[in-house]
């Protein structure tokens, strides 16, 4: 069987992170309760590989919701303090900075967690 590419690697588990959060978030916005223009929104940017696929990491939002919470960092983050709480952005903010070795395994590994969380 011929290697996934890394390219490939994120397309897929970006796909299943996806519909993980929206599954979870019964296909509406945490913010404002909207069904359409859907999208799963990262807590920590995508660049940070140890969250980019962690659950934990996201939230359903609608595209209003996201863009305000782009434009209003602050009261996006006091937001969310009151959502997830003040413990959990703390321990996401210290997984996101600690370095992820992104290895085959790793990915493996994370593209069956997301497969258990989808199911």
């Amino acid at each position: 069987m011929r290697q996934r590419s890394r390219t490939t690697w994120t397309r897929i588990l970006d796909d299943l992170w996806r519909k993980a959060i929206l599954q979870r978030d019964q296909h509406k916005c945490r913010r404002c309760g909207a069904t359409e223009q859907l999208q799963a929104a990262h807590i920590h940017s995508r660049k940070f590989r140890s969250t980019r696929w962690v659950t934990e990491n996201g939230h359903c939002l609608c595209a209003r919701c996201h863009f305000w919470a782009h434009q209003h960092p602050t009261s996006w983050t006091r937001w969310l303090a009151g959502e997830i709480g003040d413990d959990m952005l703390t321990k996401l903010e210290r997984w996101a900075n600690t370095p992820a070795h992104v290895t085959i395994p790793f990915l493996q590994d994370t593209e069956q967690q997301l497969l258990k969380e989808i199911e």
